[in-house]
């Protein structure tokens, strides 16, 4: 074919992404999105305020498309991937409401006896209240005798208003021990030395711990990686610890006053050299923690060793998660 009969692509009929950004922030600044279904959903690059509705906010779940084929047969001719992105702990506005938490009874919350979906506001009641089907599969599940609530005449439970997980499309539930993760079984080789027994069975949920790993090798000191500042937003009840390291590394007890350093020298059977004092609240120990990280810098400013032992540094703060009961499988 001759080039010159080939159509020009027109500049100005392409697509801006920088200009449908901008157009969609414009859009939805000062506005307030309505979750029920009927109004495309603002971009993920917008800020907005979001009043829950019985659907969840794209804040905490945003999908790929906001039309879905209604049959197998129409998803497989369009051949498009369908996806969900999931943001649990997404910052919510300080005019939002804040996510619900449901407490629920010693059989843990309603689910789905076929597809283990949760309860929630777009399930039907019938058979009097004492059975509901499920929206995703449409399954009926019978109601257990403490969950059970006679209907209206629209087929509502009478009480739907004092349940968030019937009103609302995100809620956070308190659930019993069966919804504990197990602990993993012992491994061959541990990656660390520990004396203390290994843990199994169910593990207790646990406020968040933190470490803040600093290489402190020559290289990292001449470069002022070390001289950074700690300035996060952390949950209330969480505990956070610091660990610098070089060719060694180095545990701090946060409890001392003055803080207190701790060298492991041997980087092949690393361990924690101390019980209390490696965990402490940011909360309660801030003033300690100020100080500390203001005088670390100059600790270290006449390093020599060039080597940093990055790996013995993962295994020891797998140790301390460990130790100290946190999450590290």
């Amino acid at each position: 074919m001759d080039a010159g009969l080939r159509p020009r692509i027109d500049a100005s009929q392409v697509p801006s992404p920088i200009q449908l950004v901008e157009e969609d922030r414009l859009k939805w600044e000062g506005r307030v999105y309505m979750t029920l279904p009927g109004e495309y959903a603002p971009a993920s690059t917008s800020d907005f305020t979001a009043i829950d509705q019985g659907s969840a906010s794209p804040k905490f779940a945003r999908v790929t498309t906001w039309k879905f084929p209604s049959s197998s047969r129409l998803a497989h001719e369009c051949a498009i991937p369908l996806a969900a992105v999931f943001q649990p702990f997404a910052e919510l506005d300080r005019v939002e409401e804040p996510v619900p938490l449901v407490h629920t009874e010693k059989s843990g919350p309603a689910r789905c006896e076929r597809c283990r979906a949760y309860i929630n506001p777009w399930c039907l009641w019938v058979s009097g209240g004492t059975r509901w089907k499920c929206n995703l599969c449409g399954h009926d599940t019978e109601v257990s005798a403490e969950y059970f609530c006679s209907l209206d005449a629209n087929l509502m439970r009478l009480d739907y208003r004092q349940r968030p997980e019937l009103m609302k499309g995100t809620v956070d539930f308190v659930v019993p021990e069966e919804y504990w993760a197990i602990n993993p079984p012992q491994a061959l080789t541990m990656p660390y030395y520990t004396h203390e027994p290994r843990k199994t069975g169910s593990r207790p949920p646990e406020p968040m711990k933190y470490i803040f790993a600093l290489d402190v090798s020559y290289e990292a000191v001449q470069l002022g990686a070390n001289g950074a500042t700690l300035d996060a937003c952390f949950p209330p009840e969480c505990s956070i610890a610091f660990l610098t390291y070089d060719s060694t590394i180095h545990f701090y007890d946060l409890l001392a006053d003055p803080v207190k350093m701790l060298v492991v020298s041997d980087i092949e059977e690393v361990f924690v050299p101390l019980q209390q004092g490696l965990f402490v609240n940011p909360i309660q120990r801030r003033d300690i923690l100020e100080s500390f990280l203001e005088i670390l810098p100059t600790r270290f400013e006449n390093a020599s060793f060039r080597e940093a032992a990055l790996g013995s540094l993962l295994r020891s703060c797998h140790a301390a998660l460990v130790s100290n009961n946190a999450n590290a499988q």
